[in-house]
């Protein structure tokens, strides 16, 4: 163990292993539930303090709306028994299999926990170069004068993995790329990229900003479906799922329009897949060529890394030595392993557990956005 981890800290796991309590539970017994509320007033007592409550649901969709409910009924949904400290969920995505089935446990969540309590986990929000976009965007004059499209001709978001479906067969199947993460993860980086300046860097504002931008994706017609989207399935996906009659997709592309002012004509293409030639999260901005050079073909572009490797790319067009005046596309890069020092740098998720601490929702999406991202 110490040698697959080098940041491994024996006594700080040793401090955490004394304050473990175990309760093993059946999630339709209802007198465990009780028995739970019983153990967390006791640690309070024991305390002499009210303590704040994170219930952190790592749980298959189906059995979801049983323990919220179940959280609910038996009281776990209050403050505690002092009534000074929060009662809250983290929830792991998938959260809805569609439209309809995302509505149901937004409604079955809501009978016992107010918005505010609610916590949905995107890890990929919590990667520094996200978080760092808009920043970027608002805080860099060069680039937010250049974002919209009288300046941009194409923004590209993709998450591509090497390797195939793990093992998660049952899930997966009754998944496919598009719902597993084009719908999440990448319409939220969407979002982010194309949003508007919120009012603040407040989480109040800027879910403000994202579900404003949402709301003007223009829907894809049936009819434009074959031209507007693209699905795959890699060569050994029936073998690993053991069903030679599967369509699941474990490739999938759209290319989305944003019906704005800023973003008039300029296609957003998001696209994801496994079982690809790279490892590789990005947002890739390219820009309108330079019309007075007939003969120049490359673009200036910008790079968001997400994973691997955070950072950005900026390409630009230089003269290359010598005499004749030959150009060619190089990349300025900044990496944050590179510039900053490596105990500044948090995981994804830490970073996702500390804010659900502290309740601060800025990078957890909100009802709201669930269901304009499932309407898209």
């Amino acid at each position: 163990l110490v040698d697959d981890y080098p940041e491994y800290d024996e006594h700080a796991v040793e401090f955490l292993k004394e304050r473990f309590i175990v309760q093993t539970m059946d999630v339709n017994n209802g007198d465990d539930y009780s028995l739970l509320l019983q153990n967390l007033n006791k640690i309070e007592d024991d305390a002499g303090l009210c303590m704040n409550r994170l219930f952190y649901l790592s749980i298959p969709p189906q059995v979801f709306g049983l323990i919220v409910g179940n959280l609910g009924k038996f009281g776990l949904n209050k403050k505690c028994q002092h009534d000074k400290a929060e009662s809250r969920l983290l929830i792991e995505k998938p959260f809805g299999y569609d439209l309809e089935s995302a509505k149901k446990l937004i409604n079955e969540t809501s009978e016992y926990y107010d918005e505010n309590q609610i916590f949905r986990i995107d890890h990929y929000l919590a990667k520094e170069t996200v978080q760092n976009i808009l920043n970027f965007r608002f805080n860099n004059a060069i680039f937010e004068s250049l974002w919209d499209h009288f300046h941009i001709s194409l923004i590209e978001i993709y998450a591509t993995e090497t390797i195939g479906i793990e093992g998660r067969a049952n899930f997966y199947d009754k998944t496919g790329a598009l719902r597993d993460i084009i719908q999440s993860h990448l319409l939220q980086l969407m979002a982010i990229v194309t949003m508007e300046e919120p009012l603040s860097f407040s989480s109040v504002h800027i879910h403000h900003s994202k579900l404003a931008l949402l709301k003007y994706v223009k829907q894809i017609n049936a009819a434009d479906v074959d031209s507007s989207s693209l699905r795959g399935q890699y060569q050994t996906y029936k073998d690993e799922v053991k069903n030679p009659d599967t369509n699941t997709e474990t490739f999938a592309a759209i290319k989305l329009i944003i019906d704005n002012p800023r973003w008039e004509n300029v296609p957003i293409v998001l696209k994801t897949g496994k079982s690809l030639n790279e490892k590789k999260t990005a947002v890739t901005v390219l820009f309108k060529r330079n019309d007075r050079n007939e003969e120049m073909t490359q673009h200036n572009s910008l790079s968001f890394r997400i994973q691997p490797n955070e950072g950005i790319d900026i390409g630009i067009i230089v003269k290359k030595p010598g005499l004749d005046n030959e150009l060619e596309a190089v990349d300025m890069d900044f990496s944050y392993s590179r510039f900053f020092a490596a105990d500044t740098q948090r995981d994804a998720y830490e970073r996702v557990l500390v804010d659900a601490i502290r309740g601060d929702h800025a990078l957890f999406a909100t009802s709201e956005e669930v269901i304009a991202t499932w309407e898209i």
